[in-house]
């Protein structure tokens, strides 16, 4: 079985992406730290890492044992809207499940953001649903 390595310019674009991830750990907006207080040290339960690449994305929030990104969105406009979506796309086509909440919705229903991630981790984790079938 041949496995292809990765070209210099995919190990550059890699080593670019994991420096930008590491800076946006130290420049959370006060969303992602107040959303970063509840999650942190297995609060839920589960780790979370944050600022986490994934594929070329550098995602939010994201808890490998249930392969859930969480994601936080400031206002944004149409573009934003668009990238964001084929972004979850194709987490989603990974096995992955993608959780957004608005900075508004941390900043004044945080009890409910919560509720909706721990739902989320109390339900079978996506590959383990994916195993389960046939």
């Amino acid at each position: 079985m041949y496995i292809a390595q990765p070209t210099h310019q995919e190990v550059k674009l890699q080593h670019t992406l994991q420096t930008i991830a590491r800076k946006m750990r130290n420049t959370q907006t006060p969303s992602e730290q107040v959303l970063w207080f509840h999650l942190r040290n297995n609060k839920l339960g589960y780790k979370f890492r944050r600022q986490y690449l994934l594929y070329q994305f550098i995602v939010d929030f994201y808890c490998s044992a249930h392969k859930l990104v969480i994601e936080v969105d400031g206002p944004i406009h149409e573009q934003q809207q668009i990238h964001d979506q084929l972004r979850t796309d194709l987490l989603h086509r990974h096995g992955y499940t993608v959780l957004r909440f608005t900075n508004e919705e941390i900043q004044t229903r945080m009890d409910d953001v919560l509720q909706k991630i721990q739902k989320q981790l109390l339900s079978p984790a996506r590959g383990e649903l994916e195993r389960g079938k046939g």
